[in-house]
């Protein structure tokens, strides 16, 4: 998907809708970067507090209301869940082929980036991870989700780096570690119990 062809389209939408209020277009440009994130996959999770954070909407009123309204209007597609894990879902609809239509010609070929939705598996685990990637990392484990927050939030303080200030270059590994250490780890079928080193002492301060 080319990213700044759909931006172009969906902002000409926005152009024409009076019904949108600064709010809304907020809490769109704060999904559409966590889609970025999720390297624009058909649907993914969302948390409230962060898009809340990311936004700048300090009311949950305002936003259930206006995430609402984006599904209604046809910005994006809703799912709702009362289950805090692993939460509400959105499905984001892509406007790129609205706005090629609108100019009459294809831009995707004149030199603007393009996204692959397949995401390069090194890169995956090398680059540092978003909280929705780390809580779906947790679950296929088996995991609790206080202990995704909990792996996530250490090491967005450090930078996501070792005890010697080297950055990490495997998240995965470093999760799977964790999760040994807090002793709640059970391996599902993509994962090797060969190359663990376990330790069941539970000690949140210590860098992997």
């Amino acid at each position: 998907m080319n990213y700044i062809t759909h931006l172009n389209g969906v902002f000409h939408r926005f152009e024409k809708d009076e019904r949108l209020k600064p709010v809304h277009i907020s809490l769109y440009m704060a999904l559409f970067q966590l889609w970025n994130q999720q390297h624009f996959s058909c649907e993914f999770y969302i948390r409230r507090e962060a898009l809340m954070q990311i936004s700048k909407i300090g009311s949950r009123t305002t936003f259930h209301k206006c995430i609402k309204q984006l599904s209604c209007w046809g910005y994006l597609k809703y799912h709702p869940s009362k289950r805090p894990y692993p939460g509400s879902k959105v499905e984001m609809i892509s406007f790129q082929s609205s706005y090629l239509s609108n100019n009459g010609h294809d831009n995707t070929n004149s030199g603007l980036p393009s996204i692959n939705v397949k995401p390069n598996k090194q890169q995956d685990v090398t680059r540092p991870p978003n909280e929705h990637e780390v809580m779906a990392f947790f679950k296929n484990c088996n995991s609790h989700f206080s202990e995704a927050e909990n792996f996530y939030n250490y090491y967005q303080k450090t930078g996501w780096k070792t005890k010697n200030l080297k950055p990490i270059e495997n998240w995965k590994q470093a999760a799977t570690n964790w999760m040994c250490r807090a002793g709640k780890f059970k391996p599902s079928k993509d994962h090797n119990q060969d190359h663990l080193i376990i330790d069941n002492n539970k000690n949140y301060d210590r860098p992997l």
